[in-house]
């Protein structure tokens, strides 16, 4: 029983740590690294951010270029053989949750 609720408390504390923030994407482009096809980089907050995002640019690069807020929340990329030590550093996750108004 100890172990359930240590895990139920373990799964709370990671999801808390989401924080949604809106972004106004400055450039987008194709990305080839399985299920993420995306890469962006913004020029506010936070400034000159990299991210890399999951879908196809052909779909997704219309909505971010739109001059639309795009609401999400960032993370770190997962550790694995797509990506490198310095990607891993320096660009982040972005998980698009809605579009919004200009």
């Amino acid at each position: 029983m100890n172990k359930f609720i240590a895990c139920t408390i373990s799964f709370i504390s990671i999801c808390a740590q989401a924080e949604k923030i809106g972004v106004y994407p400055l450039d987008c482009g194709p990305l080839a690294r399985g299920e993420y096809g995306t890469v962006f980089r913004v020029e506010r907050f936070p400034k000159g951010q990299t991210y890399f995002s999951k879908g196809r640019a052909n779909e997704l690069c219309p909505r971010l270029l739109s001059g639309k807020l795009i609401s999400g929340y960032e993370k770190r990329l997962p550790e694995n053989y797509l990506f490198s030590e310095s990607e891993q550093t320096v660009i982040k996750e972005f998980v698009i949750v809605a579009d919004g108004e200009k």
